[in-house]
């Protein structure tokens, strides 16, 4: 706590020293999650510095929504740099404003007019952009918080967060050398090799690279008091779903609020607990006894797999996708759910359970539409490596367990059934004739996607995390 508050002082005298404070809080609303948050700190922090310390402890729950636009990057680059057995390094821009140097609105939107791209959090930091670009550093076209060096032999990736920098490069003369001329403008902090950032912990071992929240996942425990309950094998009760009209209403919700929160951000390196955080997630609005319940199991679960977390590993480069779906699901409005596990070579690189925007009249209907959402986030994925200098030399694979999802998107013969996904099926179609993926059978037992979509039984829900996770048990626990 004394860290945390220490940091928010420093960063607060900053902006008071530079007089920006006006300009924050104007472009906040052109910023992203953590922006935002942020924000928030320094406004409760002008009218109060316990205030603002409160507002620190409950304000890592809103960072969740950064955890699914940044994932797929992280994921994507750790991987690479495992195959190349490169290191990867963590930088801090102390407090953006107060060094470059804005005296006006207009300068700043003079600043965001540089950037191209729509993402909020590079609105925030345009002069650092147009700097980079300067550096001929390449934005990626998948992810606007990715910048690519790829210049004669020398290679540099580089991941922006607002004020945080990670950079990897096959030349360390190339670092040395950047940061120096970043240097020239910002006043950056080299906080070396990466093993702590935004509550993720990185650890390298001869074979593999380790990525986990154990400190934060201790921190949440100690929180809410569960450091003593008894551990869970399951983080949600087998084959049971959650209904809206279960239990009673909490007087406070925001207790339950904060809790769900905070444990969607642990899902950035816990795939195996998406389906039970997503359940949760469901009764933000009004939460109940057993809603409540439900989370502190998850907690349970966590604390008999508190170091847990994401391995990645050298390999060939291949992608490879799970589709899955429960057909009308939810006991509430029948929607389905979604479950998507993509792998890169062996490694976990992004996962989902999401329900569906609409009701689906048939299983077939509701797996279809889960294989054409996985089906994007294959293009995606494969701009995004693109970018990264990367090709596949097979097509993606894409696996689904339906057999009558899968007719339908080899057969070119569009029957009048499938009319009403009309639009998901040429979508399919178009990838598998372009021979940009393709789709096969896998059997139900096989589908690792299974464990985002259902509450399982123990023994199969133990057999379908071990290709998620790994027990990473470090010397000791950082953080900051």
């Amino acid at each position: 706590m004394t860290e945390k508050r220490g940091a928010v002082i420093l960063e607060y005298d900053l902006v008071e020293y530079t007089k920006s404070y006006d300009l924050l809080m104007n472009e906040v609303y052109h910023s992203n999650a953590r922006s935002k948050i942020a924000l928030m700190d320094l406004q409760s922090m002008r009218d109060g510095i316990e205030e603002a310390t409160l507002c620190i402890d409950t304000s890592i729950s809103r960072v969740a929504e950064l955890v699914k636009e940044r994932r797929e990057n992280t994921g994507v680059v750790s991987t690479v740099c495992s195959f190349c057995s490169r290191l990867l390094y963590l930088f801090n821009v102390c407090c953006f404003f107060a060094h470059v140097g804005l005296k006006s609105n207009q300068q700043l939107e003079s600043a965001v007019g540089t950037c191209s791209s729509g993402d909020i959090s590079l609105a925030f930091n345009g002069l650092r952009v147009s700097l980079l670009n300067s550096c001929s550093f390449i934005a990626s076209t998948a992810d606007s918080s990715l910048f690519i060096y790829h210049q004669h032999n020398v290679i540099a990736y580089l991941l922006l967060y607002v004020d945080d920098i990670v950079l990897t490069s096959n030349s360390t003369p190339f670092l040395d050398g950047l940061i120096l001329q970043l240097r020239k403008v910002f006043d950056i902090k080299d906080l070396g090799p990466l093993h702590y950032f935004l509550g993720l912990q990185v650890s390298r071992t001869t074979d593999a690279l380790h990525v986990t929240q154990t400190k934060y996942a201790s921190d949440l425990l100690v929180k809410h008091q569960m450091v003593d309950s008894k551990p869970a094998k399951t983080p949600c009760s087998p084959n049971t779903r959650l209904s809206i009209h279960e239990g009673d209403l909490l007087s406070d919700p925001h207790g339950y609020r904060s809790l769900v929160g905070a444990l969607h951000y642990l899902t950035f390196t816990r795939p195996d607990i998406s389906f039970a955080v997503h359940q949760v997630c469901q009764y933000m609005a009004a939460p109940t006894t057993t809603h409540l319940s439900a989370a502190k199991r998850i907690l349970r679960y966590i604390k008999g797999t508190l170091f847990h977390g994401i391995a990645f590993t050298p390999g060939p480069l291949t992608l490879s996708v799970y589709s899955d779906a429960d057909w009308a699901g939810d006991p509430d409005d029948r929607r389905s759910t979604s479950g998507l596990l993509v792998y890169l070579g062996s490694n976990p690189i992004t996962w989902s359970a999401k329900k569906q925007a609409t009701v689906s009249r048939s299983s077939t209907e509701s797996e279809y539409r889960a294989l054409a959402s996985a089906a994007a986030k294959v293009c995606w994925l494969r701009t995004l490596l693109k970018d990264l200098g990367i090709y596949l030399s097979q097509p993606p694979i894409l696996w689904c367990d339906n057999v009558s999802a899968l007719a339908i998107a080899s057969n070119p013969v569009f029957h009048a059934r499938t009319k009403h996904i009309e639009v998901d099926f040429h979508f399919i179609r178009e990838r598998v004739l372009r021979k940009d993926l393709v789709v096969k059978f896998v059997s139900t037992i096989d589908q690792l996607a299974n464990i985002f979509t259902k509450s399982l039984p123990t023994q199969r829900f133990l057999d379908l995390q071990r290709n998620l996770t790994v027990s990473v048990r470090p010397h000791s626990i950082e953080g900051g």
